[in-house]
């Protein structure tokens, strides 16, 4: 590989077929190589395994991204023990390896989201149900002074009643 890599920066006009990954980590450890992003012939490589297998779980770490991570982790790993701290333009240092605050902004994004969400229905299912006792109280409370008015009405009713009837009698 390495008489390869000569041969090409001695010569612009060739270029090199070989195995994607190990033309991935050639072009990391060493900026004045490129590898083109096409393939040209892709190959993939298949893990057979008994169904329901204990190794099924490099399925889920396929599907999940953390083998293209370990790679891409290793290639940068040897790009800087190397010692080519250049990743081709970009210098990288240990706070790239690291999740900080800027890298995680959009989990928090969506956890204040969330957190507003439940404050808002929280706050109107309060209102809602102070509404509906205030409706409660003021239904009752008409409802009392109907009754009273009604009550009212018929004591003034009987009072007139025995009253003539005691104005009656009495002549």
């Amino acid at each position: 590989m390495k008489a390869s890599v000569n041969m090409l920066l001695t010569n612009e006009n060739r270029v090199f077929l070989g195995p994607e990954d190990s033309l991935k980590y050639l072009a990391t450890i060493d900026c004045r190589l490129k590898k083109l992003d096409e393939g040209i012939f892709p190959t993939y490589l298949s893990i057979p395994f008994a169904k329901n297998s204990d190794y099924s779980t490099i399925r889920v770490l396929v599907e999940r991204g953390f083998i293209i991570k370990w790679i891409n982790d290793y290639t940068s790993f040897m790009a800087s023990k190397t010692g080519n701290m250049k990743h081709c333009g970009r210098s990288f240092n240990d706070a790239d390896k690291y999740l900080n605050l800027s890298k995680a902004q959009g989990a928090f994004w969506v956890l204040c989201g969330g957190f507003c969400i439940g404050i808002v229905l929280c706050l109107t299912e309060i209102l809602c149900k102070g509404i509906r006792s205030i409706w409660k109280w003021l239904k009752e409370k008409i409802e009392h002074e109907a009754l009273s008015r009604k009550m009212e009405h018929e004591g003034e009713i009987e009072y007139y009643v025995h009253n003539v009837s005691i104005k009656t009698t009495s002549r």
